[in-house]
């Protein structure tokens, strides 16, 4: 959902401060960022192909969802 824009005027407002922190945080840290779009590819792939242990973390989300986890 790329370009929903919240109703909520202090929602927006949140967004347009921290959006610059969360981009650079992402790039610093990728695998502790992990956005809603990569959630909904890992859980499809788990679903499909298995993952070896039964709780994932943020890590193995984002391996996963980049196709690098093992599945």
């Amino acid at each position: 959902m790329d370009g929903v824009r919240p109703s909520n005027a202090l929602y927006r407002r949140s967004y347009a401060v921290l959006g610059p922190v969360i981009g650079l945080v992402r790039r610093l840290l990728p695998d502790q960022v992990v956005t809603t779009a990569a959630v909904g590819r890992a859980m499809l792939r788990v679903a499909r192909e298995g993952y070896p242990r039964p709780v994932l973390e943020r890590g193995d989300i984002a391996a996963v969802a980049r196709g690098s986890g093992a599945a």
